[in-house]
């Protein structure tokens, strides 16, 4: 394992084991109740009479089928891991319904201008929740110029495949690039997502920084370079290097502040 996401496992070990007593029962299921314990039986020589006689051909006991509860793990307000589903699921606000991107999903707080969907949920979190599902992080992709100042040179980002999507009451669940298309109208790649793990840098104090707490970067569309989640082909965030490549698909998100839930799961 590269030390960069070896650090990132070390430094959630204790969270992770805190989560593991924290599995409750699916809302989405209800677990029957356990049957009656049967009254233990006395032996025949205790009985006498015709008791005794009933007694020595016992009838058959029949056990009720119990439903095994659906383990989902809550890290936090708004923020659930569906283990036996294999799923991550945020809740999510619409960001914008026009204009350019440069974001999928941000932080509150830091890129709504430029950001499809925004949550409260703590990126580190995010990045918890997907080690939860056993998928392992890559890192993020990067890009920079050749000495003649004009030459891009880009390095794609790497990780666990993901489809993200968003899931609305009362309709089917959608990808998120469905919402994006092309600065010149394409539509995008279905679902184009790696889990890059953004970056763990270490201060002077020992201290780990993880730099999408800091940006707000859950799941990027051009190449900062810090993503949680990045998308596989890399784009500079540069417009004077090149054009900006993406943009609102108009019609299809709805009005910014919408409630929705932002899905994560592996890709398949």
């Amino acid at each position: 394992m590269p030390e960069r996401s070896l650090l990132l496992t070390v430094s959630f070990g204790v969270l992770l084991a805190m989560v593991g007593s924290s599995c409750v029962t699916s809302p989405r299921q209800s677990t029957a109740e356990s049957p009656p314990q049967p009254a233990a039986v006395p032996h025949a020589n205790e009985l006498g009479g015709e008791t005794a006689r009933q007694s020595s051909s016992p009838q058959p006991l029949v056990a009720e089928a119990v439903e095994k509860p659906t383990p989902v793990v809550r890290l936090a307000p708004g923020l659930e891991v569906d283990l036996a589903g294999r799923e991550v699921r945020v809740a999510a606000q619409a960001a914008l319904d026009e204009g350019w991107l440069e974001q999928a999903v941000c932080l509150a707080g830091t890129r709504e201008h430029e950001s499809l969907l925004v949550v409260e949920t703590s990126p580190r979190l995010v990045h918890a929740a997907l080690l939860l599902l056993g998928l392992e992080p890559g890192a993020p992709g990067g890009w920079r110029l050749e000495p003649d100042g004009t030459t891009l040179i880009r390095e794609a980002p790497r990780g666990a495949g993901l489809e993200l999507l968003v899931r609305r009451e009362g309709a089917a669940d959608e990808p998120l690039t469905s919402w994006a298309t092309t600065a010149e109208g394409e539509r995008l790649p279905e679902q184009p997502w790696v889990f890059a793990g953004s970056v763990l840098d270490v201060g002077r104090d020992g201290e780990e920084i993880y730099r999408a707490e800091f940006s707000g970067s859950v799941a990027g569309l051009v190449t900062f370079g810090d993503e949680v989640i990045a998308f596989e082909s890399v784009h500079s965030d540069q417009v004077d290097l090149e054009p900006a490549p993406f943009r609102v698909r108009a019609g299809t998100p709805p009005t910014p502040g919408t409630p929705v839930t932002l899905v994560i799961r592996p890709r398949r």
